[in-house]
C-alpha cells in the first residue's frame, strides 16, 4: 500500500499486476519532420495538438489502477476506535466519503511510522567553567538577523531544471536567439528560475547565457534518460547568475498555485503561478498582434513572442507538481497564526522548536555546532566578556527560537519546504478541466509520463494562441485565451482536496511530530549552509 501510495507502483495491465514506477513510459506523439524555417514550430504544434486532443489518460491505466485501490480500500476495515488513523479520519475537513477515508487513514499510518522515530534525547547543559553558573545563560543569547537559518534552499520547491525543459520538447528545432546564444524553446522554459522577467533574460551577458544553457541542457539530458542525480548543482546555478538564483529562490511566490486550488479566499500579497502566467502569456499575445501588424502581407518571424511565452509557460508548468498547488501564503499565514502570539512564539512554537533542536542536535550537527559561541558576548564581568557556546540542545533550541521570533515568514519557509517535499513524493488525485481522466499527479523529480503528456498538451496551445487568428481581432479577449489554456492544468479530486487539506494543517500545526522532524532533517541536510551563514553573517563565530 505505501508503495502505491508514495507512487513507486504501478498497475500494469500487461502483467495482470504492480511494476516499479520507471517502466515504459506511454507512446510519444507522432514524430514529424518540421522544415527549417520559423513556420515549421507551428506546423508541429498543429500535429501535436492533433495528438494532446485525442490523447486519454485511461490508455496508461490510471483510472483502472485507482479503481482498484478503491475497492480494495473498501474491503478493510475501519481503524480501531482511538488510535491516531481514526482520530485523522475523523478531524479531516468536510465529509469524506469511505474510499477517502481509507485514502487519508493509510496517509496517516505512513505519517504514524514517520512519527514512531525516537528523538534524540536532549544532551545535559554543562556549567559555565569557573563561573560555576547553574542556570543556562545561554538563554539570553541575542543572534540579530538569524532569520537566514531559514535560507534559499528552505524555500526552493520548483519543477527540477530539465523537468520544465521536457515541456517544451514537443515545440519544434527553430533556435530562438538571444545575444548570440541559440536556445530551444524548452530551454527557455526554464528560465525564470533564473530571472525575475524576459527584459532581465534579454539583457543577460552571452557569457551567463552560455553558461546557463549548458547547465540547462545537463540537467534535461539527466531527465530524458534517468541517470543517477542530476549532475548540476544549486552552487553551479548560483555561480552561474552570481547568487541570483538563490535571492530568486526566496520570494518564489508565484511559481505556486492560487489559494482558490484548495477553495480557500485569501488576501494575496504576492500573486500566484495563474496571474503570473496570464500577465506573461498576454504580454506575448501583444507582441505576436505587433508582429503580425507590421507584416500584414507576410508571416512574421515570432521569435521575440516566443521567448516571452516560454518564460510565461514556466508558470504554467508550474502548475503541474503537486507540492504547488497549496498557495505558499496560504501556509506561512497558517504557520504563523498557530506558532505565534503577536510576535513572538506562543508555548506551542517554543515547545515545538525544542523537539526540533532534541532530534537535530546529535551527531554531525552537535560536533560542528559545539565549536561555535555566539559572536556577541552574552555577558560582562570585570570587563571581560563571556560567549554563550552552543554546545548543547538546550542552547541550541534558543537558536532556532530566536531565528523564528526575528524572521517568522522566513523561518515559515520550513512548513512550506515540508509540506512541497511530502506532497511531490505521496502525490494528489488532479482531473483537469479538459476531459483528462483522473491520476495521480507527483512533483519535483518525480515527472512521469502522465503528467508529462497533460503539461505538453498545456505548452502547446499555450504557444498556438500566438498564431491564432482571434488575436488580430479588434477588441481581441486575451483572457479566454489564457483560460483555454489554463483548463488543461490539474485540479484536485474531492479526494484529492481532501488530502491538501489535511496536509496543511499537518505541516502547519506546532503539536506535529511529522513537522518538527522535517524541519530537523532539513537542518541536518543543510548543515553545511546553515554554519556558513551564520558564521560569514557574524552572528556566530569559532569557539
Amino acid at each position: 500500500m505505501q508503495a502505491i501510495l508514495t507512487g513507486r507502483k504501478v498497475f500494469d495491465p500487461s502483467m495482470g499486476g504492480m511494476r516499479d514506477r520507471d517502466g515504459s513510459p506511454p507512446p510519444p506523439p507522432p514524430p514529424v519532420d518540421p522544415a527549417k524555417n520559423e513556420q515549421a514550430i507551428f506546423d508541429r504544434i498543429a500535429e501535436s495538438m492533433a495528438y494532446a486532443n485525442s490523447f486519454d489518460l485511461g490508455s496508461v491505466e490510471l483510472q483502472r489502477r485507482f479503481d482498484r485501490f478503491d475497492e480494495e480500500a473498501s474491503r478493510r476495515g475501519a481503524p480501531a476506535p482511538g488510535t491516531a488513523a481514526a482520530r485523522r479520519a475523523q478531524a479531516a475537513a468536510g465529509p469524506v466519503h469511505a474510499g477517502q477515508r481509507e485514502f487519508i487513514e493509510d496517509l496517516s499510518a505512513i505519517d504514524d511510522t514517520r512519527a514512531a522515530a525516537p528523538a534524540a534525547p536532549a544532551q545535559a547543559t554543562p556549567v559555565w567553567g569557573a563561573l560555576g553558573a547553574a542556570t543556562d545563560r545561554g538563554a539570553s543569547v541575542r543572534l540579530g538577523d538569524v532569520g537566514r537559518l531559514a535560507g534559499p534552499d528552505l524555500s526552493r520547491p520548483f519543477f527540477d531544471t530539465g523537468e520544465h525543459v521536457r515541456s517544451g520538447d514537443d515545440v519544434g528545432t527553430v533556435p530562438l536567439r538571444i545575444a548570440n546564444v541559440d536556445f530551444t524553446y524548452g530551454d527557455l522554459v526554464a528560465m525564470p528560475d533564473f530571472f525575475e522577467n524576459p527584459a532581465d533574460l534579454l539583457g543577460a551577458s552571452e557569457r551567463e547565457l552560455t553558461a546557463l544553457r549548458g547547465h540547462i541542457r545537463r540537467s534535461a539530458a539527466h531527465y530524458r534518460t534517468s541517470t543517477g542525480n542530476d549532475p548540476v548543482t544549486e552552487t553551479d546555478w548560483s555561480t552561474a547568475t552570481g547568487g541570483r538564483y538563490l535571492r530568486l529562490a526566496a520570494t518564489n511566490y508565484t511559481h505556486f498555485a492560487p489559494p482558490s486550488v484548495i477553495e480557500v479566499s485569501f488576501p494575496q500579497a504576492h500573486g500566484d503561478n495563474r496571474a503570473r502566467y496570464a500577465e506573461l502569456h498576454q504580454q506575448a499575445l501583444r507582441e505576436s498582434q505587433r508582429l503580425h501588424l507590421a507584416n500584414p502581407s507576410g508571416t512574421p518571424t515570432l521569435e521575440s513572442a516566443l521567448i516571452v511565452n516560454a518564460f510565461a509557460d514556466h508558470f504554467l508548468t508550474d502548475a503541474f507538481a503537486s507540492g504547488h498547488l497549496v498557495n505558499k501564503e496560504v501556509v506561512i499565514d497558517a504557520f504563523r497564526r498557530e506558532f505565534y502570539h503577536g510576535s513572538s512564539l506562543n508555548a506551542a512554537g517554543q515547545a515545538f522548536f525544542t523537539r526540533v533542536a532534541n532530534r537535530a542536535f546529535s551527531g554531525e550537527v552537535a560536533r560542528r555546532f559545539s565549536e561555535l559561541e555566539q559572536a556577541d558576548p552574552t555577558i560582562g564581568i570585570g570587563g571581560v566578556g563571556w560567549h554563550a557556546n552552543i554546545n548543547s540542545a538546550s542552547r541550541f533550541a534558543t537558536l532556532l527560537q530566536r531565528a523564528a521570533e526575528q524572521e517568522p515568514e522566513k523561518i515559515a519557509n520550513v512548513a512550506v519546504k515540508a509540506l512541497h517535499d511530502h506532497l511531490n513524493s505521496t502525490g494528489v488525485m488532479v482531473g483537469n478541466n479538459a476531459g483528462a481522466v483522473p491520476w495521480r499527479l507527483h512533483g519535483d523529480e518525480a515527472l512521469e509520463s502522465s503528467t508529462l503528456a497533460v503539461m505538453k498538451q498545456a505548452v502547446a496551445q499555450s504557444v498556438a494562441d500566438l498564431r491564432d487568428p482571434a488575436i488580430l481581432a479588434s477588441g481581441a479577449d486575451l483572457g479566454a485565451l489564457v483560460d483555454r489554456v489554463w483548463r488543461f492544468t490539474p485540479e484536485p479530486t474531492s479526494a484529492g482536496l481532501t488530502v491538501l487539506r489535511t496536509a496543511l494543517q499537518t505541516y502547519t500545526t506546532p503539536g506535529s511530530t511529522v513537522l518538527s522532524n522535517a524541519a530537523a532533517d532539513l537542518i541536518t541536510a543543510q548543515l553545511d549552509q546553515l554554519i556558513a551563514e551564520l558564521v560569514g553573517g557574524g552572528h556566530l563565530r569559532r569557539a
